[in-house]
């Protein structure tokens, strides 16, 4: 004998209207859709009310929104000036140009061309923006870091994989990281490899869809990588992958090639040309609310990101006894972080403050790192 259900969902002690599925699917979202809901169940025998589900509506960001860890910020906007306060500024190669920008006043056009326009042939002109070798952004054994764009691919194009952004000679697969189009599929793909590894010895991904970005529209892609759990790609604010990452958690990510924006050493032989804008390189990985603010933010309102204001920073103060330190920070919250070198890998000592901390080997570097 079947038994109808009947579905009511409540906000409070408000129905909502016509939410009388099993699934409440709210959306577009407003300020008035924050409450707790709850599913009252009911039939012929009785009725169920299921437990609570608080949802929160931030509001979309309408000024540039705090980031700790940001360590390049490429805006675009007439230069190459990295505005994260790292000084990690890029320089131009060939002839690159200035487009009209998503974010700001401009973007970055880069193109590549070859003898006869397919990538069987030796380049002819590349057009990009160089980083050089930049310790902030090599992501040693164990770092975990993120990185965001705007891009714009030609309309109706299926272009090759001349990258958005790599640190390898050879883009898709090569040793270091690679964050370019999928191959001919119109989509988008990243890699990782530990930079002693050989040609597709790391770990990888094309978009499982094709033709979702090379539709001459921006389209805004984040990926952060945490090292000993996922790699986690969102594309327009939406996250579209979650992928295993924890067998490369001791990859050295940063090899002898310089961070390029839309090349990959400078002479892949890959003919293609695309628009990108507000590049952000985090060495931490973004809370999905982080990468949804930056993409309502700069979609919506136009507003970017900066580096976690000056208050947001905090100051530690160190005293010695012998080989053991006393080390306090203010202001209070964040992880005491340990490493043998400036790039890692770091390792947590607690969030105890103040804590004291024996120095053994001949190099310690120190750090707290804020939520």
């Amino acid at each position: 004998m079947q038994i109808d259900l009947t579905f009511q969902w409540k906000n409070g002690a408000a129905n909502v209207a016509g939410a009388t599925s099993p699934l409440l699917t709210l959306g577009p979202l407003a300020a008035s859709d924050a409450g707790d809901y709850k599913v009252v169940v009911s039939n012929l025998v009785g009725t169920n009310t299921s437990s609570t589900a608080t949802v929160t509506v931030l509001a979309i960001p309408t000024a540039a929104i705090a980031t700790p860890g940001l360590v390049l910020h490429l805006p675009f906007d007439d230069n190459y000036s990295d505005t994260s306060g790292r000084n990690n500024n890029g320089t131009a190669v060939g002839a690159p140009t200035f487009s009209d920008g998503k974010i700001g006043t401009k973007a970055l056009h880069y193109s590549t061309l070859t003898v006869d326009g397919t990538d069987a042939t030796a380049v002819t002109a590349s057009n990009y923006v160089t980083l050089g070798v930049r310790p902030d952004l090599q992501f040693g054994p164990n770092v975990n870091f993120s990185v965001a764009y705007w891009v714009k691919l030609p309309e109706n194009t299926m272009p090759g994989d001349l990258p958005f952004i790599a640190n390898n000679s050879s883009s898709y697969g090569g040793p270091g990281y690679t964050f370019a189009p999928s191959f001919e599929e119109g989509g988008w793909s990243w890699y990782i490899n530990n930079k002693t590894a050989g040609a597709f010895g790391g770990i990888g991904l094309y978009s499982p869809q094709m033709n979702n970005i090379n539709d001459g529209a921006w389209h805004h892609l984040a990926h952060t990588f945490d090292r000993t759990g996922n790699a986690i790609t969102y594309l327009d604010g939406v996250s579209v992958d979650v992928t295993p990452i924890a067998a490369g958690a001791a990859w050295d990510l940063g090899t002898a090639n310089p961070t390029d924006i839309g090349q990959a050493g400078g002479a892949y032989a890959e003919p293609a040309e695309s628009d990108i804008d507000d590049i952000g390189m985090w060495s931490r990985v973004l809370t999905p609310v982080e990468v949804d603010g930056i993409y309502l933010g700069g979609n919506v309102n136009g507003v970017s990101f900066t580096n976690a204001p000056t208050s947001m920073q905090p100051t530690l103060a160190v005293s010695a006894s012998g080989n053991q330190l006393t080390i306090s920070w203010s202001p209070p919250g964040g992880t005491l972080e340990q490493a043998g070198s400036l790039l890692g890998p770091w390792n947590s000592l607690g969030t105890v403050n103040p804590q004291k901390v024996t120095i053994a080997d001949p190099a310690s570097f120190l750090r707290v790192r804020v939520p």
